[in-house]
């Protein structure tokens, strides 16, 4: 890894541009179907539709070039695409009913449009594709408007631009900080512009996405050659269902991988293992899954349970089983010598080889001391020998399994494979195993969900269910602070199922604070699982309040699972992730753009994790609109910044106004899911309609792919004092489906009790008690004192129903909308500029407030704000007027506050 990183550091950096070979002048071009190729010379460019708004862009340096047959690509070119093709002397346009391509000739340099005719990507004059020996490069114009999200794991800020960066799956260890290229690459640059880039290339690559040169942005591929798909969509969540069609949808988990899953490394044998499960269900702590680590098999390689410390694990399987808890085993692709597996792997050559086609060895291997080969997971023999070794350990009990050390962790260059060198297998090797994980437990067990928590990936690798994890993170706040950033951004490359070790995982020390903070954000993750080494990873082993706390979350966690499993649908039909970041909700705030102290879960939930330690308040921004507190159903106006109180029982919470967030009673594992009873928690705004579509299935099998599957749709509207709630019928079938359910609405926010209510057109009772209402099967009833009214009803899920409260009015709770309670200076917009920008920062407290702009060698060049302010926001337009090109400094000064952000001005 050192030599390669070496070697293509000095090929991108140090070769001047002029080696690169560009295009030159356009010659001709052909035309047939779906396909335009358009000649200079012997190169050219190919265009090749697969949808109006999805093309592929091949790169042929010579009339003999070739391309591989694509690992990531599913689809084909078999839809019909209308193009119009508009030949004139000094361009060529081909024009589809989304986009248009304007090939200039002289020399030949391409631009992209939208059907609106407004520019989305453009090739520089000086020369867009080009290749310099092996390597493939495509290169671009930055304009202010482009901001880069997806690309894969990275621990660094929200928006990529301005960064550079290698794409090679890569392992680090106990990592506390922003890292730039990790476990997880993912060829594919998402925009707020109106389009998205995947570059179809295993090899190696390196992004520079305005690092060298704010004006452009480029992407280098070591060997192989260059193909790149344009997606148009003016949405990230538009590119993401169009990339998710091109290269597969995330299959639905198993209900139960959004329960509370327990690791560590680890449980060494099975009575620590049964402790652990009989301790959970004890101290009544929901749970529905224990990982057990390294210990359950001998060597490193077996894929054999170890007896000993093992004496009848099929048995304890079962009982985890009656308990409510799935069982998840570790393998890794490594084989070391004391495996009964190593020689029967060597004798058939199915380890990775040297250059004289002998099984590369591995001395010294971490887990032995001994020697090691890299099974060649490219070899679809050794595949298949691989994975026949896998039904006798999974039996009918074991419910997932754990692939680790994947990237692969210790590839030297020297290794070969049956598909290619090394760094053409690199980055797909993951993706070879979850597909060999995939296809061997569709014939292990036909029609069931798979479980696969991995460590790496590339493209395409969601359409073979795993779950990704953020790998060995350090036990540090810095370690938790770069989760946030890191799965909103695995949620744009097509990974939507994103976690991390809860607690951390080594490489330091983590304390109850940090203990209960990380679960306090893995409960609202895509998957809620606690792991590390050292110290405990058990609720119970950080003392009672930390144990109260973490059963808290827990608990709400399994409450929210109607919600949760909802949003899993989404993703499963859409490509749209679980988790989102805010510009989601509110894409015109240029606050937002890179902001990820906060998120969105699914579309009507904000989470803001504490992720710095002794945090007794955290400053959180909110989007635009009406948003309550979910913990005390407080009003806050969007578009500024508030300080909200964190106590260590406290991960603030935000509901969007006017949603339904569908719930249900805490239960002891998912099997217990049966939503007989759906509690509607309602959050109104006047005159808005809040809507929820429920989707339920059976949990286990693939059936909802064939259409086995319900959904109801619930909506609200609050108008001339009448809140009305609608219940649809649940649509669909499926084999568990609950025939009759409880529905208790749950109203927030409401000021007195409503004069009478109706279902459907049947007056229904007043309760005296909440108590007093769920022992009946209808009423309602009116919590003055937390200004709640509950509406209980029940009946035939086949049905529809209609809830009337009359005379009801939204409760004069404080509206929290002048006041911001903390300092901002936000990042200047556009940024580069060449002729003005906008900077807003808000301040906390009234004072005197200046604001400076800098050159890059601290000379003051102007003073754009120098006066006395009240507490609120602002906003600054700068006008460059006379200044030149070049990086500048603004420079935000109060008596509480004091801030510093480059800006780049280009002329």
């Amino acid at each position: 890894m050192k030599s390669f990183l070496i070697s293509f550091f000095i090929t991108v950096f140090l070769l001047p541009i002029y080696s690169q070979t560009y295009l030159g002048d356009y010659t001709s071009y052909t035309a047939g179907g779906n396909s335009v190729q358009v000649f200079a010379g012997s190169s050219s460019l190919r265009f090749i539709f697969y949808k109006p708004d999805l093309v592929r862009v091949d790169y042929l340096p010579a009339l003999s070039t070739l391309f591989d047959s694509s690992f990531v690509i599913i689809r084909d070119t078999t839809e019909l695409v209308a193009l119009t093709i508009i030949d004139s002397s000094d361009s060529l346009q081909i024009i589809s009913s989304k986009m248009k391509i304007i090939c200039r000739k002289f020399p030949l340099r391409v631009t992209y449009l939208n059907n609106l005719n407004q520019e989305l990507l453009s090739e520089p004059s000086w020369g867009g594709i080009a290749f310099n020996g092996s390597e493939r490069i495509v290169n671009f114009n930055l304009t202010p408007d482009n901001h880069f999200y997806g690309t894969g794991e990275r621990g660094t800020s929200l928006d990529k631009r301005g960064q550079s960066f290698l794409s090679y799956n890569t392992q680090i260890g106990g990592y506390t900080s922003p890292l730039p290229t990790m476990n997880i690459n993912i060829p594919l640059l998402a925009n707020t512009k109106g389009y998205a880039i995947y570059f179809e290339n295993t090899h190696p690559g390196y992004y520079d996405l305005g690092n060298t040169n704010p004006g452009y942005f480029s992407y280098t591929a070591s060997e192989g050659e260059l193909s790149y798909f344009l997606i148009v969509s003016e949405t990230i969540s538009g590119q993401l269902s169009l990339y998710t069609w091109l290269t597969g949808t995330q299959p639905l988990p198993p209900r139960w991988a959004f329960g509370y899953i327990q690791s560590k490394y680890g449980y060494q044998n099975e009575a620590e293992a049964r402790y652990v499960v009989q301790t959970l269900r004890q101290r009544d702590i929901p749970a529905d899954g224990l990982i057990l680590d390294l210990y359950w098999f001998q060597h490193m390689g077996d894929i054999s349970w170890d007896f000993t410390n093992w004496p009848d694990p099929f048995q304890m399987m079962s009982d985890f089983l009656d308990e409510g808890i799935k069982t998840i085993v570790i393998t890794e692709p490594y084989i070391t010598e004391y495996s009964f597996n190593y020689q029967s792997a060597i004798a058939n050559n199915y380890l990775a080889f040297n250059s004289s086609d002998q099984s590369y060895i591995l001395s010294n291997w971490w887990s032995c001391g001994c020697n090691a080969g890299l099974l060649d997971l490219t070899n679809p023999f050794a595949r298949q020998w691989w994975w026949n070794k896998h039904p006798s350990f999974y039996g009918n009990e074991l419910s997932g399994i754990w692939t680790d050390l994947g990237e692969p962790e210790n590839h030297p260059e020297g290794m070969n494979h049956f598909l290619g060198n090394r760094d053409k297998v690199h980055n797909i090797f993951n993706l070879l195993w979850a597909e060999t994980i995939f296809n061997g437990f569709a014939q292990l067990r036909p029609n069931k969900r798979v479980f696969n928590l991995t460590r790496s990936g590339y493209a395409g690798i969601q359409r073979y269910g795993v779950i990704p994890w953020s790998g060995d993170v350090g036990k540090d706040f810095g370690g938790l602070a770069v989760q946030i950033p890191m799965v909103l951004n695995m949620g744009m490359s097509g990974l939507a199922y994103h976690n991390s070790d809860i607690g951390g995982f080594c490489c330091g020390y983590t304390t109850p604070e940090l203990y209960v903070r990380w679960m306090q954000y893995g409960t609202f993750c895509p998957i809620t699982r606690a792991h590390g080494v050292s110290q405990p990873t058990e609720p119970w082993g950080y003392g009672n309040e930390a144990e109260s706390i973490c059963r808290k979350y827990i608990e709400l966690r399994y409450e929210l699972l109607p919600y949760i499993y909802t949003l899993a649908h989404e993703n499963y039909k859409s490509g749209m992730p679980l988790l989102r970041p805010l510009f989601f909700d509110d894409p015109d705030d240029q606050t937002l753009i890179n902001y990820s102290e906060s998120y969105l879960f699914g579309d009507k939930l904000l989470v803001s994790p504490v992720i710095t330690a002794n945090a007794q308040s955290k400053s959180i921004y909110l989007p635009s609109g009406k948003w309550i507190y979910f913990w005390n159903d407080t009003y806050y106006e969007g578009g500024q910044n508030y300080n909200i109180k964190t106590p260590l029982d406290i991960l603030p919470i935000f509901v969007k106004a006017g949603s339904i967030i569908p719930m249900a009673p805490v239960m002891n594992y998912t099997d217990e899911y049966l939503l007989d009873t759906l509690i509607l928690n309602i959050y109104p705004d006047v005159d808005q309609i809040a809507e929820f579509d429920l989707y339920e299935d059976d949990g286990s099998t693939l059936d909802y792919q064939k259409g086995s599957y319900a959904e109801t749709h619930i909506s609200q509207v609050l108008s001339n004092q009448s809140l009305s709630i609608l219940i649809g019928q649940a649509v669909g079938s499926f084999v568990g489906k609950v025939s009759e359910r409880t529905y208790l609405s749950k109203i927030h926010l409401i000021s007195d009790s409503p004069s009478s209510v109706f279902k459907t057109s049947n007056e229904i009772a007043k309760r005296n008690s909440y108590f007093d209402l769920r022992n009946n099967p209808e009423g309602y009833f009116f919590d003055s004192q937390n200004n709640v009214l509950y509406i209980q009803v029940k009946g035939s899920t086949d049905s529809s129903y209609t809830l009337l409260a009359e005379n009801v009015t939204l409760g004069s709770v404080e509206l929290k909308s002048t006041i911001p309670y903390s300092y901002s200076l936000n990042q200047n917009f556009p940024n580069p500029f060449n002729s003005s920008t906008k900077i807003i920062y808000t301040i906390g407290i009234e004072g005197p407030v200046t604001l400076k702009l800098f050159d890059i060698l601290g000379n003051e060049i102007l003073t754009l704000v120098s006066e006395h302010k009240v507490a609120g926001k602002y906003e600054v337009n700068f006008d460059a007027g006379n200044l030149s090109s070049g990086v500048y400094f603004y420079q935000l000064r109060s008596s509480n506050f004091f801030d510093t952000k480059k800006l780049i001005i280009l002329k």
